[in-house]
């Protein structure tokens, strides 16, 4: 990034904070701590909008222009709903273990092929039994071993909530078969797979040894605090 981009952003900011009333510059605080925190803002939650988001739509101009003063970036798909940050130098990276990375390969396996047969409905649900029936299907026994603990099961989806890749339809504390799980639009941007077989075969290669390009034991994702999505 170069000086003279960092200086033009430093300016547009600086006029942009220095006119603007105090509930406009808590919300902009708030809006980019979010953004650090979890990598990724929603248009919606479930069945309802989100104001965060809807402040991006509105700022975008001067939000992206203080993120890169600190060589950030934001993204903004307005198709999806979703707002992304990334560090094209992969600062703060946080790294998938393998079986953080093999649910969420199944995750997205299940999304696109919901989206595929129903791509009007505003929400994407399965049961946390579902989920594990896939994964039954898809990996071997010794992958699946992990998640027939309740304990596991429940981490694992935890921490892909912390990223905003699921969310659960209702507030629990026990997470069990009956569980229902939304699955956010946020997939498209952790697994850029355009078909189903992509999602298969980058699923398969991470138990064959033929992660292209990664090593074998999970994906990197990166937000602020030691995480940011990276799905390159």
């Amino acid at each position: 990034m170069s000086e003279a981009y960092v200086e033009q952003a430093h300016t547009v900011f600086t006029e942009f904070f220095s006119n603007c009333d105090d509930r406009t510059r808590r919300m902009f605080t708030e809006v980019t701590q979010d953004l650090y925190n979890h990598c990724f803002i929603l248009r919606e939650g479930h069945l309802k909008s989100n104001p965060r988001y809807a402040f991006i739509e509105k700022h975008e101009e001067p939000l992206a222009a203080y993120l890169a003063i600190g060589g950030w970036r934001l993204y903004l798909d307005r198709e999806l709903g979703v707002a992304r940050l990334h560090h094209p130098e992969g600062t703060g990276r946080f790294h998938f273990n393998k079986e953080e990375t093999s649910l969420l390969l199944v995750l997205r396996l299940i999304y696109h092929e919901q989206k595929q047969t129903a791509s009007e409905i505003p929400d994407i649900i399965v049961s946390v039994g579902t989920i594990r029936e896939r994964m039954h299907s898809l990996l071997p026994d010794a992958a699946i071993k992990p998640f027939l603990s309740r304990k596991t099961m429940g981490s694992r989806l935890r921490r892909l909530e912390q990223f905003r890749i699921i969310s659960f339809e209702k507030s629990s504390f026990q997470i069990d078969d009956d569980t229902p799980i939304i699955l956010q639009p946020v997939l498209e941007h952790m697994v850029n797979s355009q078909t189903i077989e992509e999602t298969q075969a980058k699923l398969k290669s991470l138990y064959s040894g033929t992660n292209n390009g990664a090593d074998n034991n999970g994906q990197e994702i990166s937000t602020q605090a030691e995480e940011e999505v990276n799905t390159a």
